[in-house]
């Protein structure tokens, strides 16, 4: 069996992500060759990261606006595209937000592909529609987090 598709997108929002992304290539070998222009073309990382073919991945990165990408899918680059155009906000110091359904499935597959049995301690979280967004700030009033968890329980 093979991952068909896999639609992706992390993102690292900054001022001046041409910064970050120089600063990260002094602690990786393989990407100190690789030039980002902003608002460039994506480069893949397919050559040097290698990947399990079963996996049929070709993740790419890029800068596009003030955000360092890496994407991956048709998706992922259409969410990509959106950022290039999204000015920053000073609306918080961290936030982090995740679907369990969306993300723990293509984990339960990539172990299926790879004969990996995912521990019985975290098979029930497919059973489970969570979502979480944990967000951190400082105010004048000092440190806050906020945090929402909505979940319910599959009935099977």
């Amino acid at each position: 069996p093979t991952l068909e598709k896999l639609d992706a997108l992390i993102a690292l929002h900054a001022d001046k992500p041409e910064a970050i992304f120089n600063s990260i290539k002094m602690f990786s070998p393989d990407l100190q060759q690789v030039q980002l222009a902003a608002n460039g073309p994506a480069i893949s990382l397919k050559h040097l990261f290698p990947m399990a073919e079963e996996f049929n991945l070709d993740p790419k990165l890029a800068i596009k606006g003030n955000h360092l990408v890496i994407y991956s899918g048709d998706k992922g680059l259409q969410e990509a595209e959106k950022l290039a155009s999204e000015k920053l906000v000073a609306n918080g110091f961290y936030q982090m937000s995740f679907d369990s359904e969306k993300l723990f499935t293509p984990v339960s597959n990539t172990a299926a592909l790879t004969d990996e049995l995912m521990a019985q301690d975290l098979m029930f979280l497919l059973d489970y529609d969570t979502r979480m967004n944990l967000k951190l700030d400082i105010n004048d009033q000092g440190i806050r987090i906020d945090s929402t968890v909505n979940t319910k329980a599959d009935n099977h």
